[in-house]
């Protein structure tokens, strides 16, 4: 199940609350209470949920430690099934239960009691059929817990999937799950900066001039508005950098990334105006049609990376938005998670998370310092510009 295999898709929680360091008894025996089929019943919505073992959908033993430990981490799965009937089988019902009191009343229309007595009984028998399992759905997604570092890595990037997770998460351990948004890694990032205020003060910043009909503001009303832009930003700042520094960042300590971008970029118009360009090549960001969306004042949205450090390469696909992470693929040799592979993929997980919070860190530095001023008048120029040569060969150098 995801983490052990194939490509991942991962989004990151953090945990909010009192927590161990590490897997206690407590915590063992709310898991196996929480385990799936321990509710027996869904919920209003039609959904079960409940923790499953990270083997397969009916693993619910979670007798000892070592059947969710894996190294630092908690292992599990998060097993959601849909139970209620869909609602094309419910209308369906109704028509029939209508049709029959039609013709038993031998009348040429039925009455509206006749109407919502049809209805009660089709609810009714969809009800009956769901709970004999008639219209189940079963999905399982996996779930591994760091909490030494107070993280959670989710591989579903639904929002229902989501949400019922944390929901069982918080009535699991008492800990609620704060999605790992570009506005709270910006939060918690700011503080250790000690750059609190520059961020409360921080705007979108747009390369081109609104298109004519616009106010200008593009992301909504001041006030009211969040800081999810920021993740925007952070791509097209990766973006500019793969121009201006041939893809290379200095992450500190001595150590270097190198960055490419691969095979798909989605831009959009952050005033709603222009759409939406999709551009699906081997090198999307020096292709004419990511120049020609930039120039309009596009920005990116998701895109695909490839990122070198060391001995440690990744290529994934990162949504700026949700700062998640899709289609990730490690390095050869870390594909199968057989024979204690599992842990070894897990840590990779968190080194890149730790490499992707370092590369924001250093984005938000420039950002919200006057260094950043500089920046910005060199990104306004870059996106004027036409597609250079030296793009060409940066882009070219790093993929």
């Amino acid at each position: 199940m995801g983490f052990a295999s194939g490509s991942v898709t991962f989004r990151r929680y953090y945990l909010c609350g009192e927590h161990p360091s590490s897997l206690t008894k407590e915590w063992l025996s709310s898991i196996a209470g929480h385990a799936f089929g321990k509710q027996r019943e869904a919920t209003s919505d039609g959904i079960e949920t409940g923790w499953i073992g990270p083997t397969h959908l009916f693993n619910v033993e979670f007798s000892t430690p070592q059947h969710v430990a894996v190294g630092r981490f908690i292992y599990l799965g998060f097993r959601m099934d849909r139970t209620a009937a869909p609602s094309a089988i419910v209308r369906s019902y109704q028509r029939m239960e209508e049709e029959a009191a039609l013709e038993a009343s031998g009348q040429p229309y039925i009455t509206r009691a006749e109407k919502r007595m049809a209805r009660e009984a089709a609810m009714a028998k969809a009800e009956r059929e769901a709970r004999a399992g008639a219209f189940r759905r079963v999905s399982a997604y996996p779930l591994a817990i760091d909490l030494e570092d107070g993280v959670a890595y989710f591989g579903n990037l639904g929002a229902t999937a989501s949400d019922k997770m944390m929901s069982l998460f918080s009535d699991t351990f008492d800990v609620a799950l704060v999605p790992a948004t570009p506005e709270e890694v910006a939060v918690r990032t700011a503080q250790r900066l000690r750059v609190t205020q520059a961020l409360e003060d921080v705007r979108p910043l747009y390369l081109v001039d609104p298109p004519p009909g616009t106010d200008g503001r593009g992301d909504g009303a001041w006030p009211e508005m969040d800081r999810t832009f920021l993740g925007r930003e952070f791509l097209l700042w990766l973006w500019f950098r793969c121009h201006a520094e041939e893809g290379v960042l200095d992450l500190g300590r001595g150590r270097n990334a190198t960055i490419a971008i691969n095979k798909v970029m989605r831009l959009e118009c952050p005033w709603q105006v222009t759409g939406t360009d999709t551009i699906m090549t081997d090198a999307p960001g020096i292709a004419p049609e990511a120049r020609a969306a930039l120039r309009l004042g596009k920005q990116p949205t998701k895109m695909g990376l490839l990122i070198g450090a060391g001995v440690d390469d990744y290529r994934l696909v990162l949504d700026g938005p949700k700062l998640a992470v899709n289609t990730l693929v490690f390095s050869a040799g870390d594909q199968d998670g057989h024979d204690g592979g599992i842990e070894h993929r897990l840590a990779s997980v968190r080194k890149l998370a730790s490499m992707l919070d370092n590369m924001y860190k250093i984005f938000l530095k420039c950002r919200l310092s006057s260094v950043g001023k500089d920046e910005q008048v060199a990104m306004r120029k870059w996106a004027r510009a036409a597609a250079t040569p030296r793009v060409a060969t940066a882009q070219r150098a790093t993929a």
